[in-house]
């Protein structure tokens, strides 16, 4: 399994260091390998990245988006394998559109573009992969 460094989530983000160390020191998100701390010693899946990316997109629509939601967002992403994703993104569900509770935790709600605050997750995949390779 290929991890990312937080230098890359910063990057592919994109997001300020300072707001991404907040969202990890105060457990917003959480690394699949590694700790507290500043640097590159945090290592994150393909699907974090693309849930972390998915709610920095998704801030973008909102003033004072909440924390919660970020969190939320990045555990129902980061939670999905990525063929249950790339199956969504086959029938024309490629953007995101919300979370619902679930016992296990948050699942993420994806559709066709209808609404203007839909995040486009497809080019979000497509733009980690890009960054993967």
């Amino acid at each position: 399994m290929k991890l990312f460094k937080s230098g890359a989530v910063l990057k592919i983000g994109p997001i300020r260091q300072m707001t991404f160390q907040e969202w990890c020191v105060e457990g917003i998100v959480t690394p699949f390998y590694g700790g507290n701390g500043q640097g590159d010693h945090r290592f994150w899946t393909l699907m974090q990245v693309v849930g972390i990316t998915v709610a920095i997109e998704a801030r973008k629509s909102y003033v004072n988006y909440p924390k919660a939601f970020v969190k939320r967002i990045v555990e129902a992403i980061g939670g999905m394998e990525e063929e249950e994703l790339l199956k969504l993104f086959k029938a024309g569900k490629t953007h995101f559109y919300g979370t619902v509770s679930a016992p296990n935790g948050p699942i993420p709600v994806f559709d066709k573009p209808v609404y203007d605050f839909m995040v486009d997750t497809k080019a979000i995949y497509e733009r980690v992969k890009a960054y993967e390779r």
